[in-house]
């Protein structure tokens, strides 16, 4: 599985034919600092572009934007108890959504890696 980042602080990883997880990369912590609070949307899919959550962190509180289009698989639920573990490096605890799209071609939503700037 290879993890893409995209310019908005997310990663995503294509983890079975059509379906992603996305969750928040290195930049995406680093932007936001500290997490303490998260917020899905009750939705049933995802737009490009568009709002699925909201994280409230040190140094903002923020909607998360879709980089892609489909439909919610799940919410990582274990963030309603445990928000902080968007600030772990972990992929298994960082993550979270999945979704499920028809086409995925890394080439059409994301953006190369971007360093954290300092």
């Amino acid at each position: 599985m290879n993890k893409v980042f995209t310019e908005t602080g997310l990663w995503l990883i294509e983890f079975e034919t059509g379906k992603i997880r996305i969750g928040l990369s290195p930049k995406g912590q680093d932007d936001l600092g500290e997490v303490s609070f998260f917020d899905p949307f009750p939705i049933d899919t995802v737009t490009e572009g568009e709002s699925f959550c909201s994280i409230e962190a040190a140094k903002a509180v923020t909607e998360m934007e879709a980089p892609l289009t489909g439909e919610v698989i799940t919410f990582n639920e274990e963030l309603l108890s445990v928000p902080e573990n968007l600030n772990e490096e972990d992929d298994e605890l960082n993550w979270i959504i999945e979704v499920s799209v028809e086409n995925f071609d890394k080439e059409d939503y994301l953006k190369e890696d971007l360093p954290i700037e300092e």
